[in-house]
């Protein structure tokens, strides 16, 4: 599904899928689980897709790791394949859903996210 490196695609995809509005705000997901199958299923295929992921908000004193989210797609067809770049997409959009309303001056401590543990912890 992915021909070059994950964080390069996903970046791509997500631009792609859901056009930055003038409202938003850049969050960093650190992404804890992806995956997409197909199960065949006689004449049909059952394709599903799993998301989890952990957001963090930029501020002036770090990263605030905001909540932990996660979305589950699935569907049936005769093919499924077709269907896996808009699981993707509705995955992202229902983890992003997730995050309203938005975050701001209550967020929790800062820490660093690229040395985030799971499940967060805080000092």
């Amino acid at each position: 599904m992915f021909r070059q490196e994950l964080e390069t695609e996903l970046t791509d995809f997500v631009r792609q899928q859901l056009p930055a509005r003038p409202t938003d705000h850049a969050v960093v997901l650190c992404l804890r689980q992806l995956r997409v199958g197909e199960q065949l299923n006689g004449l049909t295929e059952n394709a599903s897709a799993d998301m989890a992921a952990d957001v963090y908000e930029h501020q002036p004193d770090g990263y605030h790791f905001v909540r932990s989210v996660a979305a589950h797609t699935a569907a049936r067809a005769l093919e499924t394949t077709a269907l896996h770049a808009k699981h993707m997409a509705l995955l992202l959009q229902k983890c992003l859903e997730q995050l309203t309303p938005p975050i701001g001056p209550n967020a929790p401590p800062a820490r660093p996210w690229r040395s985030a543990s799971y499940p967060p912890t805080y000092p």
